[in-house]
């Protein structure tokens, strides 16, 4: 995950424009960690990134549109969801940059949901155990 194009083209025009670029690890980390809120549009396809799980195990509050995705896999009390019709984004998004209190609580909330459970360590070993399961059928 980072500012870099997947595409040949795209990674040109990055190159050539000057506003794409490779993130360093500890640069990224740097970024993650000093952000307070981190706006999060769903995918073309209704996934949730993994940069979802770095912000909020780095402690970055997700404000994201709302989504059945993110209501299936994580608490309520972990991320901010404003409306698809934008209806309530200012107010919400002015909240969390006014009200430290709450920030707070929702990222103590959010890391400690994801630390112990979504690790990349916890999802490895949560596909080999899916494949080994499946080796063992065959």
């Amino acid at each position: 995950w980072n500012s870099r194009s997947r595409s040949a083209v795209g990674r040109h025009l990055g190159t050539v424009v000057g506003k794409r670029r490779w993130l360093e690890p500890e640069e990224y980390a740097n970024l993650l960690r000093d952000t307070k809120v981190f706006i999060n549009t769903p995918s073309p396809v209704d996934l949730v990134s993994p940069r979802v799980l770095e912000c909020m195990a780095s402690g970055a509050v997700v404000f994201c549109q709302e989504s059945e995705q993110f209501k299936r896999m994580f608490p309520s009390n972990t991320y901010v969801a404003f409306a698809t019709d934008l209806s309530d984004f200012d107010r919400k998004l002015t909240n969390l940059i006014v009200n430290i209190k709450l920030r707070e609580q929702i990222t103590k909330n959010a890391r400690e949901f994801v630390t112990p459970a979504h690790s990349w360590e916890v999802r490895v070993k949560t596909l080999l155990d899916i494949v080994t399961k499946r080796l063992v059928k065959q």
